[in-house]
């Protein structure tokens, strides 16, 4: 059990001292990752974001920016414009593909209250791996501290790949951001700057907590983490959970090609927008006047008479007859159709129904190799993490299982397939047992049933409903008779 007490020698407990160290330090794989990992909070949050952000994702045209009212033509060119929502539905659903089917957690029995809650926010512990796919498949990161509760029950802490901000490459330490928004007693909300920090001092696994807001201090007791009997947990409780592994390195962020594939449909469907606005109406043109003329025409439509007393003076109109706009469209179209190959529709093809299971197996097979990578590793990092809480509460970690499966892809054969199988069992091109095999592989027979207890179950069975009334019908052959003239 985790107990929390000062820890002598740190300046933790008695001073509100920083000791010397950087808190906003940053490690230096994080900087190379961070604008990556903004990019992708905005693609999740949507069009809101991505019109807070303005020009970082929109650039205003040339030929705009040197217009006197340049900022009013940007905002009505931005707000023509709509951002496809396409990265936060395959995010929710990757992640459902995966969980399709809940986890069957095996733990000791001093963990399973962590079934119902797992985590500082009360999170249950199917919700909990939820959770860390969605992170993972968002950034390609996320990681979990192990906690305590004041009973000194093990809870778990998810954080976000922005908010693992500095480490060592030896796991002994970890820099996570805590900031955010908290409740004062009046019911208002303030701002807070805070990290914890996790490392490993003289074997003991301590973790203390900052506060910045007037200059860096220590708020609450550091907690020392231990097993039962007050024996240290030496090792840091903190798993970092990567798109391929479990090591403090940053791995690739899955979907931020298609992040960037909807910012630049995006910017196309501005560019796309600004042409229909502008050619949407026809312009008219007076030549051979004078524009201070009190006679040249004011208005247009219905009921408007134009009355021109110059002989010279012509007047037509403008339109619009260029293919440009049916380019746009069609870049945007194709730029759609590469989202769809990024991830956006994974699973989600027109002819899926017309295809063999073992066609789209094969189709998939790349693109499911980085689904498969975020379904283990979420499991193995939540493993590694109740394994901690296992070893804490003084019970054995390899109690702690986190099964999950890998086959993402419905291979279940169609009626087609059945029938042709059928066929070559007639025709005597297949054993009976082979199509039978043919259909478990298919998802259509038992698979946990051999041929031979099939075939004894069809033997045992009532007749078909194709037989009724003529089971015990037998050819009737003709005795031999004497003959008699």
């Amino acid at each position: 059990m985790s107990v929390a007490k000062p820890v002598e020698g740190t300046g933790v407990g008695s001073s509100n001292t920083t000791n010397g160290l950087d808190l906003n330090a940053t490690h230096p794989s994080y900087d190379i990752f961070e604008p990556w990992y903004d990019e992708m909070e905005d693609a999740l949050e949507g069009e809101s974001a991505i019109e807070d952000a303005q020009e970082t994702y929109l650039p205003m045209p040339g030929g705009m920016a040197l217009m006197p009212d340049s900022a009013t033509a940007y905002a009505a060119y931005q707000k023509r414009a709509s951002y496809p929502e396409i990265v936060s539905p395959t995010v929710r659903g990757l992640s459902g593909i995966i969980h399709n089917e809940p986890v069957k957690f095996e733990l000791p029995k001093v963990l399973e209250p962590m079934l119902q809650i797992a985590t500082t926010d009360n999170l249950t512990l199917e919700s909990a791996i939820r959770r860390i796919t969605r992170n993972i498949l968002s950034y390609g990161r996320t990681g979990i501290a192990v906690s305590v509760n004041p009973a000194g029950i093990p809870l778990l802490a998810i954080y976000t790949a922005k908010a693992i901000r500095n480490w060592a490459e030896d796991e002994t330490l970890v820099v996570l951001d805590e900031s955010g928004p908290e409740m004062q007693e009046n019911l208002t909300w303030v701002d807070r700057t805070r990290r914890l920090l996790i490392e490993i001092i003289d074997g003991n696994a301590i973790a203390t907590r900052y506060d910045n807001t007037n200059g860096w201090s220590v708020i609450d007791e550091p907690i020392v983490y231990s097993k039962r009997g007050e024996q240290a947990v030496g090792t840091l409780p903190f798993v970092f959970i990567d798109t391929n592994d479990l090591t403090p390195e940053p791995d690739e962020v899955p979907l931020l090609a298609l992040a960037r594939l909807a910012a630049k449909a995006y910017r196309q469907d501005a560019n796309y927008q600004q042409t229909l606005y502008l050619s949407a109406n026809p312009t008219h043109v007076i030549t051979g006047m004078d524009p201070k003329d009190e006679n040249v025409p004011r208005a247009v439509g219905g009921g408007i008479i134009w009355i021109i007393p110059q002989p010279d003076a012509t007047a037509s109109i403008l339109e619009f007859t260029g293919a440009s706009a049916l380019a746009q469209r069609q870049a945007i179209q194709d730029t759609f159709q590469q989202a769809i190959q990024a991830g956006a529709k994974l699973f989600a093809t027109a002819d899926e129904q017309q295809e063999s299971g073992e066609a789209r197996k094969i189709k998939y097979a790349a693109q499911t190799a980085t689904l498969v990578g975020v379904a283990l590793t979420s499991a193995a990092g939540l493993e590694k993490a109740l394994r901690i809480c296992a070893v804490m509460q003084g019970s054995n970690p390899d109690e702690v299982r986190v099964p999950i499966s890998t086959d993402f892809i419905d291979s279940t054969i169609g009626a087609q397939e059945m029938t042709a199988i059928l066929s070559s069992v007639v025709g005597g091109l297949l054993s009976e047992q082979t199509g039978y095999e043919l259909y478990q592989e298919g998802g259509r027979a038992n698979p946990d049933r051999t041929w031979e207890d099939e075939k004894k179950l069809i033997d045992e069975q009532e007749p078909g409903l194709g037989m009724l009334g003529r089971e015990s019908v037998k050819p009737v052959i003709p005795e031999e008779t004497e003959r008699t003239e």
